[in-house]
């Protein structure tokens, strides 16, 4: 019968959330964004089969900088000062949500029919795609004041926290973080929606999800597509920046951004303090680093259109 049925599954989904809660339990990394491979109990990966591929699904979160030649990286960015004001570390004893949310699913929020019809701010110079905890946008709002940032987050409780947070920030220190916004949304279906053509300066995708599995791969934050719309919202001159952790989806992400005809990579960033802070200085940054894994870093710059 339908009602039996429903009865069952809702015990099984119960009794599945238990089973995972006691799995996490004194866990490292429960938040991280990465939960494709597996979670962490009590600092070390639990044993993952390998895929159908025979790559080992966690053989990143063992990686080092060693592995592939990046001890030295860090010089080779700009020395930032922090505020002392951001939480970077967000454990699941504070708050608890889901690492993921598939990003070809129609969430249940508002979405403007056109940039003009944004209730928020529509002055946003820099975008953070996938803010998380909003570590990030809030310590560049600080930074740097006469800039509009946004972070866009899909996942509802991340977004309601990073609201919290700011609004929080805002009264401990008056007239401040007037600059920043956050809004719940999904930035791969409905980017151009919020922004304008040629809006942006600078947009980052910090440690976005890897989608380790072949057939997810099209759920990736950076496809042939999604460059175009990127492309489209960034201004000739604006910066693209990519970090993550995971050595396969950095090749995916520059490979694709190296064959599209309206980026070009930027080697040099010693002069760009926004790189060592999209590098070093968001929520994943810190759990990278307590991990001791390596961070594959690019940046790009749009170039102009040619004419036609």
């Amino acid at each position: 019968m339908p009602g039996v049925q429903l009865a069952r599954g809702t015990l099984w989904h119960v009794a599945r959330e238990q089973a995972d809660g006691e799995a996490r339990v004194d866990g490292d990394d429960m938040t991280d964004e990465h939960g494709e491979a597996g979670v962490q109990t009590q600092g070390r990966a639990r044993d993952v089969p390998p895929g159908p591929d025979g790559k080992d699904r966690t053989a990143w979160k063992r990686a080092r900088p060693s592995d592939y030649g990046l001890e030295g990286e860090d010089a080779k960015f700009a020395t930032v000062a922090l505020s002392g004001r951001v939480k970077w570390r967000v454990t699941e004893v504070e708050f608890r949500t889901r690492a993921h949310s598939n990003p070809l699913n129609d969430g249940l929020f508002d979405v403007p029919v056109c940039p003009s019809a944004f209730r928020g701010d529509q002055h946003v110079q820099w975008l953070d795609v996938g803010c998380g905890y909003g570590g990030l946008a809030l310590e560049l709002a600080c930074q740097f004041p006469a800039k509009h940032i946004m972070g866009m987050e899909i996942r509802d409780r991340v977004a309601e926290y990073c609201v919290l947070q700011r609004d929080t920030l805002r009264e401990r220190y008056p007239g401040e973080y007037q600059n920043v916004s956050f809004v719940r949304t999904n930035a791969q279906k409905y980017l151009q929606n919020f922004v304008r053509k040629g809006q942006l300066e600078k947009i980052m995708f910090c440690y976005p999800d890897p989608h380790f599995k072949r057939r997810k791969w099209r759920q990736r934050v950076v496809t042939t597509q999604l460059l175009a719309i990127y492309a489209y919202v960034l201004q000739e001159g604006g910066r693209l920046y990519f970090v993550t952790d995971v050595k396969d989806l950095w090749d995916w992400m520059t490979g694709h951004t190296d064959n599209h005809p309206l980026f070009c990579r930027v080697e040099d960033v010693k002069d760009d303090p926004v790189a060592s802070y999209v590098r070093n200085h968001t929520n994943e940054a810190a759990r990278v680093e307590k991990s001791e894994r390596p961070k594959f870093f690019a940046c790009y710059e749009r170039l102009p259109t040619p004419p036609l």
